[in-house]
Parts: C-alpha cells; sequence; structure tokens
C-alpha cells in the first residue's frame, strides 16, 4: 500500500501516512497475538529494531475501551534503507508513530479528543479511514536501531465522572539514555476500566526486503495484578514468523525467514505459540522522582508546583492536601486528587492559610511519591495606572522562518491593527512561518493567585509587567506550558509573542491562552480581559443586525472609517467566520446557528490593518420546516443552523445534517443548488465539504456504500457523489470528480438502478454516476446533506441553499446512444490461448470457421468444426482439449483440434451473429479442470463435471447468454452475462458453487453484458470488471453494488474488449477500449486499490481500427493478441502498440 497523491482525501496533512498502513487487507500483514486479557488496565513490553526497514508498519495496539467503545490502533511506521543502510541513510530514514481512533454508537453522539500532547507528537480531530482522533508524528529522532523501547498503555477512569468518561495514555521508554517520552492522552467518552485485549500485525507497505523487529519483557496488569505475557501466537500458514533468540528472553519476528528454516514453536488449532523460557515473572517498574517542588499563596489562595524529570517513570495523577500546620501536620483545609499526566501546577482556593503541602505524585503504574512542602508567601506584581483605555489587544504581524523567537520589535510588521482577543485567524489561511506580537492590558479582577495555560505550536513567550511568567519558545508541537502569577487587580501591561515555523504539524489550536483565577476555573483569555490604548485615527468598526424568521441575520454596517479606506469586512459568530464582504455598503444575510451566538466583524483598512468591533449577543432559533425529517449523525452540539421550507433547505454550520423524506418504490428527486461556500486559503474552509441530495436506508449511518446514493456540490473538489470503490480511506465520496459547478442536480432510482445528473439550467441534463445495487431497497430516506469532515476544523462556517426540490415517483432516463455493430464475413472476432503454451492461438472468425495458430499468430490454419463458431475455450490442464460451441451444439477435440465430437445439441451456440463479437460462452474452471459450463442463445446455462464430455442443465433457460466465466481466483465463483432488451433486463449472475445456483447480482433494460475480467490484488480480495453496451462497471468481491466507471475512460460507450494479467508487482493490469475506438485504455489498481488508467492512442500507420477482441498470452502481459476489422495484432508493449499478424481476409 503507498501513501494517497490526492489532497482531497485527507484533513491533515499526515493523515496520509495514517491511511497508509491501515490493517485492512492481511495477505500483507502477519497478525499475531501476546496474550492480553479483555480488562487489562496497563498494557507493556520492549521493542527494538536492528535497522530500520523499508516501508513497514508495526502495530503494536488493536483493540478497544473495555467493557464497550471504539476501534483504535497504534504503532511505528518505518521507511528506512534496510540492513545495508549507510549510517546517514539510518539517521535519514522516517519512522513515525501512528495512534488512530473510530467512532462508535457506544459513544452517543460524543467523540473521543485529544488532551494532551507530548514533544514531537501531534494529533486532534481526523477523518481518514473514517478516524474521529489520532496521534502521529513526523520523524521521531529519538528512535535509534540497536536500542530497546519500553511501550506503556493504560487506560484510567476521569475521577469526577467515571461513569461516562475515561481517558488512554501511551509512553515510550527509551532505556538506553533512560529517558521517558510521553505521546499523548485522549479522552474516551464512555466508562473505561480497561482494554479489551490487544492483537498486532507486521505489515509490508514498501519494496521487498527483509523486516525484524525484537519483542521482550510483555506484562499486563488486570485488576491491579501483574502477569508475565511470554507467549506470541499466530496463524500457521504465515510466510514470515517469530522465533526465540537470545537465551530465551527475547522474541525476533523476520519477515521473509530465510529458507530450511525451522520454527521453534508448539503448533496447535493452527496456531503457531512462540514461548520465552527466561522472562522475569514480574516487571521492572522503575521509580518517580520529584525533582522540584513549590507551594506560593497570596493569603488563603495557593499555588503548587512540581517537576518530574524525563529520567524518572513519568507522572499520571497526584493528590495535594493542604495543612494549616506545618510538615503537613493539623487542620487539613483542602484536599483535591486529580489523574491528568500533563498537569504538573494547581491552583486552589482555601478556607483559610495554610503552612504545608503534602503532595503525592502517582506514576503511570500507580506507585504513590510523596513530599511535604512548606508554604511560602508570593511577591504580589501591582497593577498600573492608564486611562482612555478600550476592549481588545494591539497585535503586530511578521512573517518570516525562524527557529526561536526573534526580536520582533527590530521587524517591520506585514499587518497591524487591534483585535478582540489573543487568535492568529487575522493570518488568513497562512498556515506556517509567521510571528505575532500582542500588546495591551490585562484586566485582573481581583488581587490573588493565577495559573495561566499557554499551548502553543511552535514557540512563544508571555510577559505580564515587567516579569516573563511562561517563555515556551522553539521548535515543538502543540505542548501546554503552565506557570501562575500574583496579580493585584487593576491592569497589568501584557505581551505575548508567538511564532510558527515552517512545518506544519500541531492541533488546530496551535495558539491558546486560558487562566484560572480567584473564583474561575480555566477559560480562553477574551475580550473582557483584556484593553488597549485608544487610538484616535484608528477607524471604528460597527455592525447593526436583525434576525427575522428565527436564524436569518441581516447585518448593517455602520463604520466610522475617519478617512481611512475600506478593504472588507469578515463578519464572525464566536471564533467562527460566517462570510466576507467587499462592499462597505453591503447588507449581508446568513443563517446564523441555533442558540446563543457572539456577533461581531473585522474591518480591514488600507494596505494590511484591522480592527476588530465590540462583540453583541444574538439569540438565534432554527426554522425547520415540519415536511422534513431531521437527523445529526456523529457527534452532536456542533454550530448548525437550519432554516427549510416543503422545497428548500438551507444549512450554516458543523458537523453534518441530513433533511429527508421517506420514499418506496422509483422516485427522482431534483434540486438546485442555489448557494454554497467555496473553500479559500483566507477562509480555511475545507475543500471536502458537501451539499446536495442523498438516497440512503440509514439516516443516521449516511456513508454506508452498501446503502446509500447521492450527488452534490463542495466547496472545493468539485462535484461529487458517493464513494465509488472500496474507499479504505473512507472520503466517503467518490474519487473523482463527477462535473464542476451545475447548479442543478437529480437523482434516480429504478429498481435496483440509480443514475445521477447535472444540469446548467435545469432542462438539459448529463448522466454523471451510475451504480446497480445488488439488493432491492422496498424504502429510502430521500433529502438533502449537509456535511464537513472533519468537524471542528474549519475556520469559517460552511453553508449552502438546496432550493426548488422536487420528488417525483417515476424515474427519470436518459436513453443511450448505442453504435451499430457490423461485423464483417470472415473477421477476426475471439482470439483464445493455451495457458501452458501461449504461442498456440485459436481465433474464432465471423462465418468463416475457427483457426489455428502454433507460432504466435505468424500462421493460421482452419480447423474443421464448422463455420459458424461462437465460442471457444482451452482446458488450462491439459491444453490438447478444447470444447468450442456453433449452430450446432457443443464439440469437443481431444488432440488440439485435429479431430472433433458433437458431444451435445442441447447448447445452441449462435455463431452468424453480432454475439460473435462478445466474449466467450464456454468456460472452464481453473481450480478444477473437469468442471465446465456453457451458455447457449436461448437454452440456457449447461455444466459439465467431465472436462465437456457429458452436460447437465443448470438454468436460465430463455435467456441469452453472452459470456461465461469462472474466477481464477475464487475456486467456485461462475459468473455469467446475458443480454436484455426495453422490457427484458439484461442481467449479471452469480453463482458460488459452479453453476448450480444461480443469483441475479446486477440487472438492467435495454444492457448487454459483453465480457468479463477478473483482477487479484496481492493483498487479498478480486475486483471484477464487466464490459457492456452502455460502459464498464466493477466491483469488489462481488460486494453490495456495482459501479459504472466513468473517470478516465470513455463513459456510456459499448464496449466488447477486455483483459486482464498479473504484472511482475503482484498486480494485475487491464486492457479495455469502446467498439469503434482507437484508444486503449491501460488500468491497473493504485493507491488504495482504485484503478488508474493510461491511454494508448492507436493512431500510427499499420495499427489496429476498432479493435473487438483482446487477449493476454500467460501471466506477465509480454503479449497481448487483438482482434479487428482489419486484422490480427500482438502487441509486446503491454497494449501501448501493435503490429499486424494477419490480414483481415
Amino acid at each position: 500500500m503507498t501513501p494517497a497523491k490526492r489532497r482531497h482525501r485527507f484533513s491533515v496533512a499526515l493523515i496520509a501516512l495514517i491511511a497508509l498502513i491501515a490493517p485492512l487487507d492481511k495477505a500483507h500483514a502477519t497478525w499475531y497475538s501476546f496474550g492480553v486479557e479483555n480488562g487489562a488496565e496497563i498494557i507493556m513490553f520492549e521493542a527494538r529494531w536492528p535497522y530500520w526497514p523499508q516501508g513497514t508498519y508495526f502495530s503494536f495496539w488493536n483493540t478497544q475501551p473495555y467493557p464497550k467503545g471504539g476501534y483504535l490502533y497504534g504503532g511505528i511506521a518505518t521507511y528506512g534503507k534496510g540492513e545495508n543502510a549507510t549510517p546517514a541513510q539510518i539517521e535519514a530514514a522516517n519512522r513515525h508513530e501512528v495512534w488512530s481512533f473510530w467512532p462508535s454508537k457506544d459513544y452517543k453522539g460524543n467523540r473521543t479528543r485529544v488532551v494532551a500532547l507530548g514533544n514531537p507528537f501531534t494529533g486532534g480531530t481526523m477523518s481518514g479511514e473514517g478516524t474521529e482522533a489520532g496521534i502521529h508524528s513526523g520523524k521521531l529522532p529519538f528512535l535509534k536501531p540497536k536500542r530497546w523501547y519500553k511501550m506503556v498503555m493504560r487506560s484510567w477512569q476521569d475521577p469526577d465522572t467515571p461513569e461516562t468518561k475515561g481517558y488512554m495514555g501511551w509512553w515510550m521508554h527509551d532505556t538506553t539514555n533512560n529517558t521517558w517520552h510521553m505521546v499523548g492522552v485522549v479522552s474516551v467518552p464512555v466508562k473505561i476500566t480497561g482494554l479489551k485485549g490487544a492483537a498486532c500485525f507486521v505489515e509490508k507497505t514498501g519494496p521487498k526486503g527483509k523486516r525484524i523487529i525484537d519483542r521482550r519483557l510483555a506484562y499486563q496488569r488486570l485488576k491491579g495484578t501483574w502477569k508475565k505475557l511470554d507467549t506470541i501466537s499466530q496463524k500457521k500458514t504465515y510466510p514470515s514468523t517469530w522465533h526465540i533468540v537470545e537465551n530465551g528472553t527475547v522474541f525476533r519476528y523476520e519477515g521473509p525467514m530465510p529458507k530450511g528454516h525451522k520454527h521453534n514453536a508448539v503448533e496447535k488449532n493452527n496456531q503457531l505459540i512462540f514461548k520465552l523460557t527466561n522472562q522475569p515473572d514480574q516487571p521492572t517498574l522503575g521509580t518517580l522522582r520529584i525533582n522540584t517542588s513549590s507551594a506560593m499563596a497570596y493569603e488563603n489562595q495557593l499555588v503548587v508546583n512540581w517537576n518530574v524529570p524525563t529520567n524518572s517513570v513519568p507522572h499520571l495523577a497526584y493528590q495535594i492536601d493542604v495543612y494549616a500546620g506545618t510538615n503537613g501536620k493539623g487542620t487539613l483545609l483542602r484536599s483535591i486528587k486529580k489523574a491528568m499526566p500533563h498537569v504538573s501546577r494547581k491552583r486552589l482556593d482555601l478556607p483559610s492559610r495554610a503552612s504545608s503541602v503534602k503532595l503525592t505524585v502517582y506514576d503511570i503504574f500507580d506507585q504513590p511519591t510523596t513530599t511535604i512542602i512548606p508554604v511560602r508567601s508570593a511577591a504580589v506584581q501591582t497593577a498600573v495606572n492608564v486611562t482612555d483605555l478600550t476592549s481588545g489587544l494591539g497585535y503586530r504581524y511578521y512573517e518570516g522562518d525562524w527557529k526561536a523567537l526573534p526580536k520582533l520589535n527590530a521587524l517591520t510588521p506585514r499587518k497591524q491593527g487591534n483585535l478582540n482577543s489573543i487568535e492568529d485567524s487575522v493570518t488568513q489561511g497562512k498556515k506556517t512561518s509567521y510571528a505575532f506580537s500582542f500588546n495591551g492590558y490585562l484586566n485582573v479582577p481581583t488581587t490573588g493567585a493565577y495559573t495561566f495555560k499557554l499551548r502553543t505550536c511552535d514557540g512563544s513567550r508571555l510577559t505580564i509587567g515587567n516579569k516573563v511568567i511562561a517563555d515556551n519558545d522553539g521548535i515543538h508541537t502543540t505542548v501546554t506550558h503552565l506557570s501562575s502569577a500574583f496579580l493585584t487587580k487593576g491592569l497589568h501591561r501584557f505581551n505575548l509573542e508567538y511564532f510558527r515555523g515552517k512545518h506544519g504539524i500541531g492541533l488546530r489550536d496551535k495558539l491558546d491562552l486560558q487562566w484560572a483565577g480567584p473564583g474561575f476555573d480555566y477559560r480562553r483569555v477574551g475580550p473582557n480581559d483584556l484593553s488597549c490604548r485608544k487610538a484616535t485615527s484608528v477607524p471604528v468598526a460597527s455592525l447593526v443586525h436583525t434576525i427575522t424568521t428565527g436564524n436569518k441575520l441581516t447585518v448593517t454596517q455602520r463604520h466610522q472609517l475617519k478617512g481611512r479606506k475600506f478593504s472588507k469586512l469578515e463578519i464572525f459568530t464566536g471564533t467562527l467566520m460566517l462570510g466576507v464582504v467587499d462592499n462597505a455598503t453591503v447588507k449581508p444575510t446568513f443563517v446564523l446557528p441555533a442558540g446563543k451566538q457572539s456577533l461581531w466583524g473585522r474591518l480591514w483598512y488600507d494596505d494590511g490593518r484591522s480592527v476588530d468591533s465590540v462583540e453583541t449577543p444574538v439569540l438565534s432559533k432554527d426554522n425547520r420546516s415540519p415536511s422534513w425529517q431531521y437527523a445529526i449523525p456523529g457527534e452532536q452540539k456542533l454550530p448548525l443552523a437550519v432554516s427549510s421550507s416543503k422545497k428548500s433547505v438551507a444549512v450554516t454550520g458543523d458537523g453534518s445534517l441530513f433533511a429527508y423524506r421517506k420514499i418506496k418504490g422509483d422516485f427522482t428527486m431534483t434540486a438546485n443548488i442555489e448557494e454554497i461556500s467555496r473553500s479559500s486559503k483566507a477562509n480555511g474552509i475545507a475543500g471536502n465539504s458537501l451539499m446536495g441530495i442523498l438516497a440512503t436506508d440509514k439516516p443516521k449511518s449516511l456513508w454506508a456504500q452498501n446503502a446509500s446514493f447521492g450527488l452534490w456540490d463542495t466547496a472545493g473538489l468539485w462535484m461529487r457523489g458517493t464513494a465509488c470503490d472500496r474507499d479504505l480511506e473512507t472520503s466517503r465520496q467518490s474519487r473523482h470528480a463527477l462535473d464542476n459547478k451545475k447548479p442543478w442536480i437529480r437523482i434516480s432510482r429504478k429498481g435496483r438502478l440509480w443514475t445521477g445528473y447535472t444540469s446548467a439550467d435545469g432542462k438539459t441534463w448529463k448522466r454523471v454516476c451510475e451504480r446497480i445495487w445488488r439488493h432491492e431497497r422496498a424504502e429510502l430516506n430521500v433529502g438533502v446533506i449537509f456535511a464537513v469532515r472533519p468537524p471542528g476544523k474549519n475556520k469559517t462556517l460552511f453553508s449552502g441553499n438546496i432550493s426548488e426540490i422536487t420528488i417525483t415517483d417515476t424515474a427519470f432516463e436518459l436513453p443511450f446512444s448505442k453504435p451499430g455493430f457490423t461485423v464483417k464475413k470472415g473477421q477476426y472476432v475471439g482470439i483464445a490461448c493455451s495457458p501452458k503454451t501461449p504461442s498456440t492461438l485459436y481465433v474464432r472468425t465471423s462465418g468463416n470457421g475457427l483457426l489455428k495458430s502454433t507460432n504466435g499468430g505468424k500462421t493460421l490454419k482452419p480447423l474443421t468444426v464448422g463455420k459458424s463458431i461462437r465460442t471457444i475455450a482451452v482446458s488450462p490442464a491439459n491444453p490438447t482439449i478444447l470444447l468450442a460451441g456453433g449452430s450446432s451444439g457443443l464439440y469437443r477435440s481431444p488432440d488440439s483440434g485435429n479431430t472433433w465430437t458433437n458431444v451435445t445439441k442441447a447448447v445452441d451456440s449462435d455463431g452468424s451473429s453480432k454475439n460473435v463479437l462478445y466474449g466467450e460462452t464456454i468456460s472452464f474452471n481453473p481450480h478444477d479442470p473437469n468442471q465446465v459450463a456453457a451458455g447457449g442463445k436461448t437454452s440456457g446455462l449447461h455444466i459439465s463435471s467431465n472436462a465437456g464430455k457429458t452436460w447437465t442443465y443448470s438454468g436460465l433457460k430463455g435467456e441469452c447468454i453472452t459470456v461465461v466465466a469462472f474466477s481464477p481466483y475464487n475456486k467456485k465463483l461462475l459468473i455469467v452475462g446475458t443480454a436484455g432488451s426495453k422490457t427484458i433486463p439484461g442481467k449479471i449472475y452469480t453463482s458460488t458453487n459452479g453453476g448450480k445456483n444461480l443469483t441475479v447480482f446486477a440487472e438492467k433494460n435495454n444492457w448487454t453484458v459483453t465480457n468479463i475480467a477478473f483482477e487479484a490484488i496481492p493483498e487479498g480480495g478480486q475486483y471484477l470488471y464487466f464490459t457492456t453496451s452502455s460502459g464498464i462497471y466493477y466491483c469488489y468481491n462481488l460486494g453490495q453494488y456495482l459501479h459504472q466507471y466513468r473517470a478516465q475512460v470513455a463513459p456510456d460507450a459499448s464496449y466488447t474488449a477486455i483483459t486482464s494479467w498479473k504484472a511482475k508487482d503482484g498486480r494485475n493490469r487491464i486492457l479495455a477500449l469502446p467498439v469503434g475506438e482507437s484508444t486503449v485504455y491501460s488500468g491497473r489498481i493504485g493507491y488504495f486499490w482504485h484503478i488508474e488508467w493510461e491511454k494508448y492512442p492507436q493512431n500510427y500507420a499499420g495499427s489496429p481500427k476498432g479493435i473487438t477482441c483482446l487477449t493476454a498470452a500467460g501471466d506477465d502481459g509480454k503479449t497481448v493478441y487483438a482482434a479487428a476489422p482489419n486484422g490480427l495484432f500482438m502487441s509486446k508493449d503491454q497494449g501501448r502498440s501493435f503490429k499486424l499478424l494477419k490480414t483481415q481476409k
């Protein structure tokens, strides 16, 4: 598997890494377990790599919260040069951490959230492969080969809400340097008492090469008791395996194993069980050490601070007991216990003055370390006397590349002005290489102790008065810096400097300052907390608003420009932008999210200057028409505004909304996308945000490919529809754009057939997508879909308005323009090759019999089997056995076509009509060559169990069978295609027992299935391709639907020619082209197992004209034969060009 190249498939830059390593197929992954039991609250082991192998994912944690919750996995991905790498290559090798979380119905509309990060790890909301949150990294420089690293994963309950919330944390310990690294902490919105076991795997994600990892000292703690995990078990069938090294103390994984390797495992129930012989019964846990600690007080306000060094076992929880007496004695004034490994400073309000603190810090193994801290009086900073102020802060914005905070006062700012609060939206979409200086006054409400939580990526420095309160400088991820200050009531000079380096990692909230003080817990430093000096020359931004129909907001601009030049106005509700106005006289309207909102604007003037208006409270109510039902799948309580009528739905907000009606039977839904937000660098709207129409049988699970069909416009990826392939990275929409900015959309259902259309005017329609469901559903939910994925990422609220909605109870269809099939007598129309002797060809002609070549088509000789031959098949086990079907029935030859016997007249093959252009209607089962299937024009399907000597009727009498094929990758799978008419559907039948029972997989009126090709992928499974009279269709493993391929190939055209072969890289290649066209399409399964097509034009001198048949000889595609009206051709370059073998007579 390789990283996706298309940026729209992901919401953050590093999601491609996560999607790369998903454990979705097992053929390239060796799965194993090491005995973790359900409910284990701590799991740990040590890992070592002798070198960094080429593309490999070492998954350590594949588990779920216990007793319930969503799936998660985590591990290390390596991208090195292998065992022969130079020292420079070893150091340069990428080694990444990945930890991903999936949603769950157990979360009841909530989701997992990253609450703390270690450096250099990053994370937050995600969407790749359906994840909702995760933590990952760039290259981890502290990971070195030939060192042991202890991996510790644990869970714990939230002390305040243990029934509804818990946490999970991951730590790594470099045992060589005795240095601990916290990966991060994730909150889980369910009761969590442990982990639901743990499975692991090693997955090849890159080129061939040896992959090695060592493991030792694995333990679990379950219900407070430690247990050694000294076994590893894996399936016996895996080619890569474990063995025991280093005197019974270490498991070593090697893949592939050397030839002749004999494992040292016990075999049981098809499993190999490896066991260490020399592992201690109990783990060595180490101890926690408190490096420094202090307790500072002002009157009855206290701040306790402590530090645990990185060479100590990390801390998980703390308990603070505050005493009136010294040495932890006397009256207990307050006791508090919390479990937050990133908190090492705590502010407390007390009933009276304290003299001592007993601090107990618990490490990640729950071992306590206690110290007694005397309470000292704190020096209090005095306020300054300043008048003529206004709310907010002054700011200066700079651009450049830095690794530490520069001297900003010496630089010229790019932008400057006044802000209501501390945030970086004035970057207007720039994500890296900038800096800010925020200046003003902090309004301290009460004299006392204040703590500050400064979280930035990258460096920052907070100064209050003349004292640096927090220094969080340097390049780092979004880590939290805790600090404190004792301040008198009043105004204090405030300066915050912050820079963002040129890398792109960190949480979305890469700049956040919160404070806690007397009477309030942590909250963001906001507009009421900040002041700056008034400037008489600065404009005053002012907005007047009205609300109609509950949530329709109209804004009137009342600015005092004071001679300055208006540039634009950005309008916000809270921290989210509603939109941008480029004219000072315009009165913009918006649909405002329901609930209490805070409306304000940012006025840009002159060249790079801005000022914010005062925030105004606004109360908004949704205006939802009862003609629709409403569902909010996924996370609840996100900002969302709905204004709807019977024929329109307008939405502004975040997350997802589905407004729907229940519809039975066939229908057509038509709508006009009247308005939709477009993404830009400035507004930060994700390009995959969408709004359109959808039909699904599950209104709370909208994106199931087997039960939904839709068409929509997006903010930045053009028009898309329901996911068209396996969608392994869970983009939940079509891989390719279907159209661009067409306001009118339509979806229609006729039985199992689904079709999507676009239009510029609502009158002239264009077909853009088609799908045939395997199963029919009587009732569906049909309506308007609005989605922002992942939620919480957009800086501007996404919005759209769908109007002129109609839903009728009839299907809408556009006719397919079929080219006229013309077949000349004697024309080469079909080619069959012997799998064992590819140079032996059997060439079908139209009305001129069957021809044979033993030299790759250089010469052809006729075989005496009749002139009207419809189909030919060669036994894969014995190439001397041939079967042919003609107007007089089925013929069998035991001697390569020298003699023939009419074995049955029950099969009426038609060798005189255009059907001769279609695929073969006889097929040997490559897994059991005695089993053969043959189809006729009206006689149905017949089956032979003795290589064609005798035949038994199996069904489908009256159907016009056009192609029959056994799968080369599924032992019993048989596919049968038929031709239909305006009143009789063409069908695809499948049988999983060799043709004894047949099931309709897909059907469509006026449709002919002309040929079939199969494609296997080394990760397991197969793709099936069907050429038809209306295009190429495909599915994966006979899934729930058949999808028409429209991107990169000619859609809605008639195809008969298709072939496939296995390439050297283990993946198949597909060749196909439409009837009458001169361009051959070459396809291969590429990124995330979707097919990618190249075009090979055949417009050179001597090229084939109108190829109707393609046949690959052998497995590597070195030779491909083609039949065309102007002759028989051969390609030696996998279809790029063809050489004439025989001119058509």
